[in-house]
C-alpha cells in the first residue's frame, strides 16, 4: 500500500519517522534502546499498538504534541486505503 503513487504523494508532505520497539538498527543503538521506545509509545500516545500511525509537531519546549492518529489498524495491515488517504490529506499542515 506505501508503494502506490497516490499514497506516496501524500506520505512526502510529512517527515516520516520510525520508533524502534522491537529491535533498534546498529547506527541507532546509543540512543535508544526498544524498551525506551516502547515506554514512549505507552506514555506520550497512551498504546502499545503496533503499528502505529500518528501525526505529531513540534513544541516551542523541543517536545512534541500528537495532532491525530489513525485508528483502522488491525494484524499490522491498513484496511482501509482509501480512509487512510483522507486522513493522510486531512492531517497534513494541521495545528
Amino acid at each position: 500500500m506505501f508503494s502506490r503513487d497516490d499514497i506516496k504523494q501524500l506520505l512526502n508532505q510529512y517527515v516520516l519517522v520510525q520508533l524502534y520497539t522491537d529491535k533498534v538498527p546498529t547506527f541507532y543503538q546509543d540512543a535508544t534502546t526498544p524498551e525506551q521506545n516502547k515506554q514512549l509509545l505507552e506514555e506520550k500516545f497512551g498504546t502499545g499498538a503496533l503499528p502505529y500511525y500518528v501525526v505529531v509537531e513540534p513544541t516551542p519546549d523541543g517536545g512534541f504534541r500528537k495532532v491525530a492518529s489513525y485508528g483502522d489498524v488491525g494484524n499490522g495491515l491498513i484496511n482501509d486505503v482509501p480512509d487512510f488517504a483522507r486522513w493522510l490529506r486531512e492531517n497534513v499542515g494541521t495545528k
